[in-house]
């Protein structure tokens, strides 16, 4: 009951789950105990409620502890979560180093639970701003990735090329985001293959290679408009106002720019209309 009404009555959810646990007190079921505080920890967690949370999942510890049991990792890295959102970055790390010795110990060949715990770890140093240890991470759990789906696939490898972003290494950031995108060509909504596509432009603009940035953004501009995406339309627009106007394509740049305003003005949209303004402005 717990897990079907959880999002829609939170206060129902947490309700039975209390008197699940009360209920278990009379029975030896250590693994149902642990689940009941799992939940109870979850949603102490959503509603941010984190000491809370945090004590739930002690107690679920002590029971795994004493019954050796596979939900120590889900405790690691639940805890994990709890830490990240309190930006405690040094504990949640910690957390899941714990969990990675544990399994490691254990001797675990489980792709699924590794490649968890080292994007959670790569989420982590990102969140931290340690990018370099962020990117050692991410690319662990790559190692483990191939057993997932391709949408897993498409956002652990968009994140290895934001950090490579980040770190300015944008040839690496473009075979990253090239990669994403083979799979989103075939498989994906078209709003995210406007946004791979914008994500490549960029990159190439970065080091100055402006013949293939134009070609992704126009390819970008192609999918925002067949979809009526306003939102990556406006972005593509004002991208390729900017390319061409670092090409001195004068012309082309105010054409793209007045595009964007006409957008802007039309949907009242007054910071838009200002920002638009101004980059038509540098264009003169």
């Amino acid at each position: 009951l717990a897990s079907t009404v959880e999002h829609s009555d939170v206060e129902k959810a947490k309700l039975s789950l209390v008197r699940a646990f009360n209920l278990l007190k009379k029975f030896p079921d250590n693994a149902l105990k642990i689940q009941v505080l799992l939940k109870q920890a979850s949603i102490a967690k959503t509603e941010k409620n984190f000491l809370i949370g945090l004590s739930f999942l002690g107690k679920a510890e002590l029971l795994v502890k004493n019954n050796s049991s596979d939900f120590i990792f889900d405790i690691y890295l639940l805890r994990a979560e709890i830490k990240l959102l309190q930006k405690i970055y040094d504990e949640a790390i910690l957390s899941l180093e714990e969990a990675i010795f544990t399994a490691e110990q254990l001797k675990k060949s489980d792709p699924v639970l590794f490649f968890r715990l080292f994007n959670m770890k790569g989420q982590v140093y990102g969140k931290w701003g340690e990018n370099h240890l962020a990117i050692t991470a991410y690319l662990q759990a790559q190692h483990h990735v191939y057993s997932h789906s391709k949408q897993t696939k498409v956002r652990l490898w968009n994140n290895i090329a934001f950090i490579y972003s980040k770190l300015n290494d944008n040839y690496s950031a473009i075979k990253y985001f090239s990669r994403a995108f083979t799979i989103l060509e075939k498989e994906s909504t078209l709003s995210q293959k406007t946004k791979v596509l914008l994500d490549i432009s960029r990159s190439y603009k970065k080091v100055s290679l402006y013949g293939e940035s134009l070609k992704f953004g126009h390819k970008a501009l192609k999918v925002a408009k067949n979809t009526n995406n306003e939102e990556f339309t406006l972005k593509a627009l004002l991208h390729l106002s900017i390319i061409y106007r670092r090409l001195s394509s004068y012309d082309n740049a105010l054409e793209y720019g007045l595009d964007a305003l006409s957008i802007y003005t039309k949907n009242n949209d007054f910071n838009g209309m200002s920002s638009s303004s101004n980059a038509i402005g540098l264009i003169y």
